[in-house]
């Protein structure tokens, strides 16, 4: 298994069928009004959808195709955290689509490569607009970048290639703009980050944080 492709941040979030999320109601003599939010709806499978990138990429790095992805297996061996995502076919070496769909609202990425779009698998949709760049520390802002990079070199076979937009696109919109791939080859990287003065590299694909520029 490999633990450092979970997303390091992620409490960062399949059951095969399909999922409704009610709204909590209390029972009493008078009548309750449940208020749906649509905006809210659409953060959550968001986030949901979001949450479970990593983990099923981290399968793939294990078993060389995204068959067999489930929500059991993922949760017991990557993430615990990844829920009400659905996976549908084909489930392949090169290909994969998964969505949240909460209420009324879905979201889906149709292989590693997508961008993740409006509306279920097997729909056409609008691209997702990225949210705000997080802003970290050094340190935290290079280790949560590790997952995606792994997951780059998943797909694409080397580290070359990679930029810190096409990281935050494809695999973890987590990913902080203060990063900076200062190279990558086929077996191995170098990413730093700057945060108010505060300079930390990491050299990979295993040698580990340290204090100054790659």
């Amino acid at each position: 298994m490999r633990w450092g492709l979970v997303p390091l941040l992620a409490a960062l979030l399949l059951l095969t069928g399909c999922h409704e999320l009610w709204g909590d109601s209390s029972s009493s003599q008078s009548s309750a009004t449940v208020t749906y939010s649509p905006a809210g709806d659409a953060s959550v499978a968001l986030a949901n959808l979001r949450a479970s990138i990593p983990a099923v990429e981290a399968w793939y790095a294990d078993h060389g195709t995204y068959g067999g992805l489930t929500l059991k297996g993922l949760q017991q061996q990557y993430d615990a955290g990844v829920k009400d995502v659905r996976f549908v076919g084909p489930l392949n070496r090169k290909t994969y689509c998964v969505e949240s769909t909460v209420g009324e609202i879905a979201y889906h990425k149709q292989g590693p490569a997508s961008d993740i779009l409006l509306g279920r698998c097997g729909q056409e949709g609008n691209p997702v607009t990225p949210p705000p760049p997080p802003s970290y520390d050094p340190q935290t802002t290079l280790r949560t970048a590790i997952p995606g990079i792994e997951a780059w070199h998943a797909d694409h076979g080397t580290y070359a290639g990679m930029t810190v937009n096409k990281l935050r696109r494809q695999y973890d919109y987590g990913i902080s703009l203060d990063l900076k791939v200062v190279r990558a080859t086929k077996k191995a990287y170098c990413v730093e980050s700057t945060v108010a003065g505060e300079t930390w590299s990491y050299v990979g694909p295993a040698r580990g944080l340290a204090a100054g520029r790659c």
